[in-house]
């Protein structure tokens, strides 16, 4: 199809070489809402070539949607994704490509998810935050509170070894 973007293009648009910049050029990189439009091979790819271009305390945030355990990453939430990483795959692929998570961030939940994934005291409260403000407002808060139940994270990560 003209106009298509593979996965290889986009990896390859990422490449430090073909970007034109040298290495460890960048202090921050905002990879957001990419990740998952990609094959996994090219996401793994995709965070190497970040870690290419950061320097020494460069920080990365990384946003995007995670399957849930026990689920099928190829079982996407939205038509145009092509695999949405779980969250301990995505975190294996960052350690291996020279990134450690300092901090998880949910961004946005689903009902049948919280309360799958909350009990006891947890629940209650995340009933109460839905039950008293509208939907689109509740849901951020709940995956805010309890990332656990999040199906959309960001991560910020830094730098853990030199290139």
């Amino acid at each position: 199809m003209e106009g298509d973007i593979s996965s290889r293009k986009i990896v390859s648009a990422l490449n430090p070489k073909t970007l034109g910049f040298s290495k460890e050029y960048f202090d921050l990189i905002v990879y957001t809402s990419s990740i998952e439009h990609m094959h996994p091979d090219a996401q793994r790819t995709s965070l190497v070539n970040c870690q290419k271009l950061s320097g020494a305390g460069t920080l990365l945030y990384l946003t995007c949607p995670v399957t849930q355990p026990g689920e099928d990453g190829y079982n996407t939430q939205y038509r145009a994704h092509v695999y949405e990483p779980g969250l301990e795959e995505l975190a294996t692929w960052l350690r291996e490509a020279g990134w450690k998570i300092d901090q998880t961030f949910g961004l946005s939940t689903k009902v049948t998810n919280f309360k799958s994934v909350l009990r006891g005291k947890k629940l209650d409260r995340a009933l109460r935050i839905y039950q008293s403000m509208p939907r689109a407002f509740a849901l951020p808060a709940i995956a805010a509170a309890y990332p656990e139940t999040a199906t959309e994270i960001a991560l910020k990560c830094s730098r853990t070894r030199p290139r």
